[in-house]
């Protein structure tokens, strides 16, 4: 009988430490680095319930380091993709995947031809 009440004990808490993560979803603010070969800078991203959200960027040629709408946006429970103008006729095109557990969006995108990965930590 001892066994059991520690077994459900144990899965209550794992069930408490994780399930955090995976209610929030891809909502939220995520901050990182994004690297262009050997150029490389922070990014901050914010997504909104609605699949609205921001961008901002440092270090990166053509774009500007304010905040920048996103648009064309889709998500779901687990991937985020966008798009973003720069201030040139560039766009940077992303898509994220989100972690298994629900703390890190890892990303690619390509601007002005070149691609670009990115790995944001949940803030």
């Amino acid at each position: 009988m001892r066994m059991i009440w520690f077994a459900a004990a144990a899965a209550a808490f794992w069930s408490a430490s994780i399930l955090p993560a995976f209610a929030e979803g891809i909502d939220g603010s995520w901050a990182g680095a994004w690297y262009r070969g050997m150029t490389s800078g922070t990014m901050v991203l914010r997504i909104e319930p609605d699949g609205s959200g921001v961008i901002q960027m440092t270090n990166l040629d053509n774009f500007s380091e304010d905040e920048v709408v996103l648009s064309n946006t889709e998500k779901d429970e687990k991937s985020f993709s966008f798009r973003a103008a720069g201030l040139a006729a560039g766009v940077f095109v992303a898509s994220t995947q989100l972690s298994a557990d629900g703390n890190v969006l890892d990303g690619k995108g390509r601007y002005d031809g070149f691609a670009i990965r990115f790995k944001l930590k949940r803030q």
